[in-house]
């Protein structure tokens, strides 16, 4: 019969045996520490990465074994534990062993709470580390990249907004040109005008009244002939009057654009039987080069209706209220597809969007075949008409 100390020892070393084996089978290298730093047990994966065997490890000190040094690593994380009672993690490069190692120590307490020694856990963290560091410099490689492509476009943005600024100068530049010749060209229509009507007007009417003159005192048979040069200088007379006025009624100028706009009207009535509708709402005060721009853009729609939309009627609507001015010239003829003009085919269309771009304007020009045209004009007035 087997001695029951015999037994007993038998199944302890069987115990000691299957925690061992437990032990052993971890991968990660483990050791038990005394608080002194000496190695109570350790699993074989501890041992090969030391090079040595399991039991040439026990009893030694672990900072002998691991680092090859008579005293405890700087940034021993056992000593740290075993002062402070709880687990610690550290990480560093082992020159010894040329790897990168994170070890990780759990404190062991007696039944009286005093640490007695620690778990000590390493992890062979070398390739995470070899990871970190390579992406670290593809991190800092990419910030070079960055921050060099920030720069550049940066610069570039800095030269698109001065090329910008040059070319917003640069169109303020014409766009003020070409107001001032606008300006300077309805100025010469203006002096044309009163050329014809003051000076050949005038000589024309002195010398009609010569010719009356001379009929009462002529011999019966030269009164039919001065009879008729006076109607032909009285024909003349009216075709300069006319003349004068279609370069630039004087009554846009003294009286305003809604005056101006419906002795256009009339006009058009007398000399072409042109009917035009005209509905106007209140209208502002408004600027010369606004009003001289709503008259050019309502005349020269009005001419395009006599000479295409093959009608007789037009309707024309103007507001100007609230800081806009509206007009709109409208008809129901021909009408024309728009979108298949060629650019500059149409002077008069292009010198309507001209003159309304040059005062910070709209204008559209909306046309369905067969069914009509409409003109729509927006004009912005500012806060001082006179300016």
């Amino acid at each position: 019969m087997t001695n029951p100390a015999t037994k007993t020892k038998n199944s302890l070393d069987r115990s000691a045996q299957e925690w061992q084996t437990t032990f052993d089978s971890i991968e990660d290298p483990i050791i038990l520490l005394a608080a002194d730093h000496r190695i109570i047990r350790a699993n074989r994966a501890f041992a090969d990465t030391v090079g040595l065997g399991v039991s040439e490890v026990i009893g030694r000190h672990c900072y002998e074994v691991v680092h090859g040094t008579n005293e405890p690593f700087h940034s021993c994380p056992h000593r740290q534990t075993v002062a402070l009672g709880r687990p610690v993690t550290e990480e560093f490069l082992e020159p010894r062993l040329g790897v990168f190692i994170e070890a990780s120590t759990s404190p062991i307490f007696d039944d009286n709470g005093k640490c007695l020694g620690s778990v000590h856990i390493i992890k062979n963290i070398h390739q995470r580390k070899l990871a970190e560091a390579a992406l670290r410099q593809a991190n800092e490689t990419l910030e070079t990249k960055v921050s060099a492509r920030t720069a550049e476009l940066e610069e570039a943005h800095r030269n698109i907004l001065a090329e910008v600024d040059l070319r917003r100068t640069a169109e303020e530049r014409s766009r003020a040109l070409s107001i001032r010749l606008l300006r300077v060209q309805e100025e010469e229509r203006r002096g044309i005008a009163r050329e014809l009507h003051d000076q050949i007007g005038q000589g024309l009417t002195v010398a009609k009244l010569m010719v009356s003159r001379a009929d009462r005192k002529a011999p019966e048979e030269l009164r039919p002939t001065l009879r008729e040069l006076s109607e032909q200088i009285a024909e003349i007379i009216r075709q300069v009057r006319s003349l004068s006025l279609s370069l630039r009624p004087g009554v846009l100028d003294d009286l305003g654009l809604v005056p101006a706009l419906e002795w256009l009207f009339k006009q058009l009535h007398t000399q072409a039987d042109m009917k035009v509708e005209f509905d106007c709402q209140p209208v502002d005060e408004l600027p010369p080069d606004v009003a001289t721009a709503a008259f050019r853009v309502v005349q020269e729609a009005l001419t395009n209706v006599m000479r295409h939309s093959g009608v007789k009627e037009a309707r024309v609507h103007l507001s100007g209220t609230g800081g806009v001015l509206f007009a709109c010239v409208a008809d129901r003829g021909n009408g024309f597809d728009a979108a298949a003009l060629a650019p500059g085919q149409s002077t008069g269309l292009s010198a309507m969007g001209e003159r309304a771009a040059l005062l910070g304007g709209v204008w559209e020009c909306r046309s369905v075949v067969g069914r009509g045209t409409a003109i729509l004009l927006t004009l912005p007035l500012p806060a001082d008409p006179k300016s």
